[in-house]
């Protein structure tokens, strides 16, 4: 088998990318009741880890992974959040993509770390409540929300605070790799899908 992507693995990681995508954004939908948005990251690690989970045992190739988890985050840059999304997931997608490859791209227990880390490349929306506190206010404003709203809610974000969603977050990716662990064993591998 090869290793290098090819089309269909290409055509493959787009499907599921959009699949994630959908995901996070019903999970995101919380985020209208602003003290929610601490949770989402967490959230869409214990619902995403089914659907990643399978995407790395279909997709076991160098690269798969990274290209896979960095759709999401430009995508949300692209729809008006700031350049710390994508470059936290840049951090977060490459320590998980080395990961991967360290577990051969089938180990169980290493997929399940790599998914770990992957997961936390959400938190990127909250530290840009941190580092670029100022032009996410003026955002939030310009999509309508009222400023004492969202400073409220900014307020609400420290250094320790944002520290502790990461660790929770990494926590809701090692509970949804379980899970989605536990679905492939059940139900995708016995529908021959794995």
């Amino acid at each position: 088998m090869s290793k290098s992507l090819n089309v269909k693995d290409l055509v493959t990681i787009g499907v599921f990318a959009i699949l994630y995508f959908f995901i996070a954004f019903i999970v995101a939908i919380l985020g209208v009741f602003p003290i929610f948005i601490f949770v989402i990251p967490f959230l869409t690690a214990v619902f995403g880890g089914t659907l990643v989970m399978l995407f790395m045992s279909k997709v076991n190739k160098p690269w798969a992974l990274f290209i896979f988890g960095m759709i999401p985050p430009c995508i949300m840059w692209a729809m008006g959040h700031t350049y710390i999304v994508p470059i936290t997931a840049i951090l977060f997608i490459g320590i998980a993509e080395l990961i991967f490859r360290k577990g051969k791209f089938t180990s169980l227990k290493y997929n399940t770390f790599s998914y770990s880390f992957f997961s936390c490349w959400g938190t990127g929306a909250i530290i840009q409540m941190i580092i670029l506190k100022e032009q996410y206010i003026k955002a939030q404003i310009q999509a309508g929300i009222s400023e004492e709203s969202i400073n409220q809610l900014v307020n609400l974000i420290t250094l320790p605070t944002f520290i502790l969603i990461i660790v929770i977050t990494w926590i809701g990716g090692l509970i949804g790799a379980f899970v989605g662990r536990k679905m492939l064993k059940k139900h995708f591998e016995k529908a021959g899908i794995v």
